[in-house]
C-alpha cells in the first residue's frame, strides 16, 4: 500500500471531487467520490467556518471527514488506509 500525503489529499478534495479508494476497518475496501469544495457542500459548514472540525488525530493516522457526493452524506476515512487517490483532474497523487 502506497504512503499519502495528508496535505495534498486535502487540497486536492478542496479543488473538486476526488476518486478515493481505502480500506475499511473491517478489511473490505470501498471507493468513495469525495469533496471538500466548498461550492458542493452542505450550508451546514459554511456556517461552521471551520475547516478544523473536519480533521482530526495525527501523523499517518489522521482521519479526514469528507462529503460523499454519491450518497450525499459525511464520511470518514484514514489517511493510511488509502489505497489509490485520484484528483479531479485524473491525477493520481
Amino acid at each position: 500500500m502506497r504512503n499519502y500525503d495528508y496535505q495534498q489529499i486535502i487540497e486536492a478534495l478542496q479543488k473538486g471531487v476526488c476518486r478515493v479508494t481505502f480500506t475499511k476497518v473491517d478489511g473490505s475496501n470501498r471507493v468513495m467520490f469525495a469533496t471538500l469544495q466548498p461550492e458542493l457542500l452542505p450550508e451546514m459548514l459554511e456556517e461552521l467556518g471551520n475547516q478544523s472540525l473536519l480533521t482530526e488525530g495525527d501523523g499517518d493516522n489522521e482521519l479526514v471527514t469528507v462529503w460523499d457526493t454519491q450518497v450525499d452524506g459525511w464520511r470518514r476515512f484514514r489517511v493510511s488506509s488509502v489505497i489509490d487517490f485520484t484528483d479531479s483532474f485524473g491525477v493520481r497523487s
